[in-house]
């Protein structure tokens, strides 16, 4: 899986970009090759004005039904990140097990006819 960090309207952080990659894996090793890209952008959407305006956007690109995004914006670029991934690593894995449901039915409802 190739992972892609991107900061948008704020200076890059070293930390920041350790802290998303090693939760990117926390998060996405389960699916192993399902998901073949998974790009992080991070942004400052007010800039130094403060206030909750951390965004984090995850999309995770997958083989067999093309992309998952999700949206976080909380005041803590840190909390964004975290969350973003979560719920995005939890959203692809309902779309893959759903699919993994459809074919097994599929599958079984052919053997009965």
């Amino acid at each position: 899986m190739e992972i892609e960090i991107r900061f948008l309207g704020m200076e890059p952080s070293e930390s920041l970009k350790d802290h998303a990659l090693a939760r990117a894996h926390a998060h996405f090793s389960r699916f192993g090759h399902d998901v073949r890209k998974l790009v992080v952008r991070i942004n400052d959407v007010n800039g130094p004005k403060g206030g909750i305006d951390k965004r984090c956007v995850v999309t995770a690109m997958v083989l067999r039904f093309g992309a998952v995004s999700v949206t976080d914006v909380s005041s803590n670029t840190y909390a964004a990140v975290d969350a973003a991934l979560q719920r995005c690593a939890h959203a692809l894995g309902g779309y893959l097990e759903r699919g993994r449901k459809v074919r097994i039915q599929v599958w079984s409802g052919k053997i009965a006819s």
